[in-house]
């Protein structure tokens, strides 16, 4: 192209071109491969405006943090009765429930080690235990043979006959009695003040243990610690509300320790533990989804035998409450998940 000569703005594009494609001194073949290349751009431009509008015209998908129903159908939604029972009582629940976990972190009895005194009471009412079964294994024999040779004070033999010692202990005592060699008086003390003192792993051990004992307060100030106490929350959650739900051989003693797991949660939670909490409280919800809200007698919840001695009791408005739903109350409105109740 010469010198001088100009081009108008091209119409589309808004630009001058860069040479003058009427010259006769450009080659044919340049003119059609620009002119293709010019169609080719158009095309482009007008399917990226085409996008951009359908986009612009899409109706955008609305949903909640945990919920996969969109807009429309949560409209259309009808709330079941165990969810209108749940929202009409759940923050009286949650209030009892409050309560009574006060009492019993503060008054509930906190195990400090055994004196002397109540570690010779035990000693003599394990021995009398142990003479008073009736097929006695040649280990029992020798373990009574050890304690004859103690001398115990007289106001412990007096004391004796004032106080009830659970049987289920004396047990456990004679299983860790008979794992070692009893030689020597020392020997029967230290299974006694050790008896709780090992760390379980597993959840065959937990759930041996779970099973095996009332739960109680003292528990969780020293056998069962900060993490393990999740630990046997996702024990819950997967497993053991099953058990509950189907009234298996030990659902009594598992929804007392799901009452005691619920006491025991730290009121502040990081998102990871709110999270396990959370699935806690799904699983509650799925199980009451499978059989609606119609409370029998084994449904109802009943407190566990330390919450009873320290004078709590369940109000009357709330006798048929059961433990799932106080599961999913206490979630809901203690730990901020409340779309638990729509």
């Amino acid at each position: 192209m010469k010198k001088g000569d100009s081009q108008a703005p091209d119409a589309i594009f808004g630009q001058s071109r860069a040479f003058a494609l009427s010259d006769s001194s450009v080659n044919p073949d340049v003119i059609k491969y620009l002119g293709n290349v010019r169609q080719e751009a158009l095309r482009t431009n007008a399917i990226s405006i085409k996008n951009q509008m359908a986009l612009q015209k899409r109706t955008r998908h609305k949903s909640s943090m945990y919920d996969d129903e969109d807009e429309e159908t949560t409209k259309n939604h009808v709330v079941p009765p165990f969810l209108t029972r749940l929202h009409d009582n759940g923050e009286l629940w949650v209030r009892w429930f409050n309560s009574v976990r006060s009492v019993v972190l503060t008054n509930a009895y906190e195990f400090e080690g055994y004196d002397d005194e109540t570690l010779d009471l035990l000693l003599f009412y394990l021995k009398n235990y142990l003479g008073e079964m009736p097929c006695k294994s040649s280990k029992v024999l020798k373990i009574i043979s050890v304690l004859d040779q103690y001398t115990f004070p007289e106001k412990i033999k007096d004391k004796d006959q004032e106080l009830e010692i659970d049987e289920e202990w004396a047990r456990d005592i004679l299983v860790g009695l008979e794992k070692i060699n009893i030689n020597s008086f020392e020997d029967v003390k230290k299974v006694i003040t050790e008896a709780d003192t090992h760390e379980l792993n597993g959840y065959n051990q937990w759930y041996k243990y779970i099973v095996s004992n009332e739960p109680l307060h003292t528990m969780f100030c020293g056998k069962i610690t900060s993490k393990q106490l999740w630990v046997l929350v996702k024990y819950m959650s997967n497993t053991w509300v099953k058990e509950i739900y189907k009234r298996g051989t030990n659902y009594r003693r598992l929804q007392d320790w799901l009452f005691y797991l619920l006491l025991h949660t730290p009121e502040k939670l990081t998102a990871e533990y709110t999270s396990t909490l959370r699935d806690l409280g799904k699983k509650c919800r799925e199980l009451i989804q499978k059989k609606p809200v119609q409370v029998c007698n084994d449904d109802k919840v009943i407190l566990p035998m330390e919450v009873k001695k320290l004078d709590l009791e369940i109000p009357s408005a709330m006798e048929n409450l059961t433990i799932f739903e106080l599961a999913i109350c206490v979630i809901a409105f203690n730990y901020g998940q409340k779309d638990l109740l729509d």
